[in-house]
């Protein structure tokens, strides 16, 4: 059993003075504000907020005086935040039941006021009070409901802290795929909003470390907590640096190594008491526990485990609560396989127990772990029909997870990508149709005006013809672009690609690799997202389209065995993130690359993507080692049944070069080991 820190926090500020400092500073305002007047509520309020840390008895009593005060006032926003403070000094004394009271009452009078931001913010402090019962799915359901207020207001910021939570509920409910891809667009908007140096950027990317290290790829989970780390050192803010500690710690107990786990943990539990943080210190003293299980020091982790154990009672964490009850079921269990004392079994699977109903069944992947376990006491209690019984249990719950789940998504993903392809298609044939029927019935009605008018209005019918023609030929033309959009968008998305693609998840999920496939469904399915959004657009920024590309050679690598290896430069004149270029421009050559260059290669295969700028001109260029001039008759062939997605990009930049009355150009050249492509487009900036 491993325990899992997540950096989630109560409220949407975090302070950057001592508590204490600020409640000093606000104390002396209070006092020299005599008047009863908006001030006087305001200080109230902020003065109810900052004690739920330090003093919350206190934070419910300034709430009284706020309320009381807005009454008198008729100050229906002052109220509002008043019993939504009230709520978050109920939520600190662990009285979850009048701290919702409380968010519903807030949450009313914002309604009535038409403050959507503030019930998008109390629907989220809601949610946190699920959470902290284990209850993820009505949690999500807050913060879903936050996230659409916050979409709607256009505020990118509060829409990222929605999808670092909803990250959050989707990793407890062992939705990994879905929770990274949600993690990856908060990063993605901090980044537009040039917020990555900011404590919720150090947050998604600790939450992020957290995911992968569930996943298993325990190198890259070191990276995205260090680099948190870095965050919250720069910011100053310890409680950041503690839990990056522990998640590190988290790292190295499983990757078997509980020494240097418990060093990350000791440093946590330093910070943690050093600012007074009593969860924060039962976090690190808990992880500090289970790692000396690993080391069979059972009683010391023990002393460790029942400690936090009444600490994390007193709060009312049942999610911390189960953990720490399966922990020392775990610790009941290896003594016993250490020395055999049979009375060890029966409190191991009373601790099992307590863990399993404290786990609200949203929480699969720990519930199937207690399962696993309780199966096994019981097997070696010699209660083999339970024990049977629950394993079937557990290994329902393994299919439903990593099969079920996973079949379902690359369902969805198929299906949506066919309705995408068929919209478009039925839109451009549509859009066609109505051009052919404008131009034949224009013709008709032309015919019969020479015919009437005669030659009186020979002139004049001349001139309209000429701009009937003209008419007719734009939207030719744009039927032209239209249907060559389609062609590119059927070669990047190449069938035979997508479905050796859902092949390989699916003798990914057949084998129970769900690691695998998980990671191979999550690049995927963001892959075909990213081509479906940029097939409308006729430019977008490089640094995107570059970020498609990777993903691209990631997932063909892959499904190729790492049968070849690549690069990209850029000029350093080059700024990727304000120069517009066809989206997916290169695909089809790198693909020709994959698929026929280096067919046969074992695993030396090289492709090098460039971006060089001269005059103002882009350059890009894609070279490989694979099949070049010398076999290029034996190739030849093959490569022609092939070059449908070349003959595409070709029409695309000769269509570009008449909007534009530019010279683009593609060139293919073949090197007596391999090929190169230059395509030549204008240089074009966003801003």
């Amino acid at each position: 059993m491993r325990f899992v820190l997540l950096s989630i926090f109560l409220t949407f500020c975090i302070p950057a003075l001592p508590q204490q400092e600020i409640i000093d500073s606000l104390n002396i305002e209070l006092s020299e504000s005599d008047i009863p007047d908006e001030n006087r509520l305001n200080i109230l309020n902020n003065l109810s907020y900052e004690n739920h840390l330090i003093n919350p008895e206190k934070g419910l009593e300034l709430s009284d005086k706020a309320i009381e005060l807005a009454k008198k006032l008729k100050s229906s926003k002052g109220l509002a935040f008043a019993y939504q403070n009230k709520g978050t000094n109920y939520h600190a004394l662990s009285n979850d039941s009048m701290a919702l009271l409380m968010y519903d009452k807030a949450i009313e009078i914002h309604k009535e006021s038409a403050n959507l931001v503030g019930v998008a913010k109390t629907t989220f402090n809601k949610g946190l009070i699920y959470f902290g019962n284990s209850d993820y799915l009505r949690a999500n359901e807050c913060n879903l409901q936050a996230f659409e207020i916050f979409e709607k207001e256009k505020d990118s910021f509060l829409m990222a802290k929605m999808l670092n939570s909803i990250g959050i509920n989707l990793m407890y409910r062992s939705k990994y795929s879905e929770a990274l891809d949600t993690y990856l667009k908060a990063l993605k908007l901090y980044d537009r909003l040039n917020l990555n140096n900011s404590f919720d950027y150090g947050s998604t990317l600790a939450n992020i470390g957290i995911l992968l290290n569930k996943l298993g790829n325990h190198p890259l989970a070191i990276d995205y907590q260090n680099d948190a780390q870095k965050v919250y050192e720069r910011l100053n803010y310890p409680i950041g640096v503690a839990n990056t500690y522990n998640s590190l710690g988290n790292i190295f107990d499983s990757m078997d190594k509980p020494r240097e786990a418990i060093d990350f943990y000791n440093k946590a539990y330093m910070i943690m008491t050093e600012i007074g943080n009593k969860e924060g210190m039962a976090n690190a003293l808990t992880n500090i526990g289970i790692a000396h299980t690993s080391l069979k020091n059972y009683s010391k982790s023990l002393e460790y485990l029942n400690k936090t154990k009444l600490i994390y009672q007193d709060l009312g964490n049942k999610n911390s609560l189960s953990i720490v009850f399966s922990a020392i079921g775990d610790n009941y269990l290896k003594k016993y396989e250490y020395i055999g004392d049979k009375k060890l079994l029966d409190d191991a699977q009373g601790n099992f127990q307590i863990a399993l109903d404290l786990n609200n069944n949203d929480n699969l992947d720990f519930q199937i772990q207690i399962l696993d376990e309780l199966a096994k006491v019981n097997q070696l209690q010699a209660n083999y029909k339970k024990a049977y019984d629950i394993k079937v249990q557990a290994e329902r719950l393994k299919d439903s997870f990593s099969m079920s789940e996973k079949k379902a998504e690359i369902a969805k993903l198929e299906s949506e990508f066919k309705y995408q392809k068929k919209l478009a298609q039925l839109n451009s044939s549509h859009e066609i149709e109505q051009a052919n029927s404008l131009a034949n019935l224009t013709h008709e009605k032309l015919l019969k005006k020479i015919t009437i008018a005669g030659s009186s209005i020979l002139i004049l019918l001349i001139i309209v013809s000429f701009l009937l023609y003209k008419r007719r030929k734009e939207v030719i033309t744009k039927a032209l672009i239209t249907e060559t959009e389609l062609k590119a968008l059927r070669s990047q998305m190449n069938p035979h690609f997508i479905f050796n693609s859902l092949n390989s998840i699916s003798d990914y999920v057949l084998k129970n690799d769900k690691e695998s496939a998980i990671n191979y469904l999550s690049k995927f399915s963001k892959l075909i997202r990213q081509i479906l959004e940029n097939s409308e657009k006729e430019l977008v920024p490089l640094d995107e389209d570059l970020a498609i590309l990777e993903n691209y050679l990631d997932i063909e690598k892959r499904r190729f065995n790492n049968k070849f290896s690549y690069s990209i430069n850029i000029d350093k004149n080059i700024d990727p993130k304000n120069t517009l270029i066809p989206p997916l421009i290169l695909q089809p050559f790198i693909e020709n690359s994959i698929v026929h260059g280096f067919k046969e290669k074992d695993n030396d295969g090289m492709i090098n993507i460039s971006f060089t700028k001269e005059n103002n001109i882009i350059i890009c260029t894609v070279e490989d080692n694979g099949v070049g001039r010398v076999e290029k008759t034996i190739a030849e062939k093959e490569i022609n049944k092939t070059s449908l997605g070349t003959k595409i990009t070709k029409s695309r930049i000769d269509i570009l070069n008449k909007q534009k009355n530019t010279n683009g150009s593609v060139e293919i050249i073949d090197k007596r080991q391999g090929t190169l492509v230059k395509v030549s487009i204008p240089l074009q900036l966003a801003f």
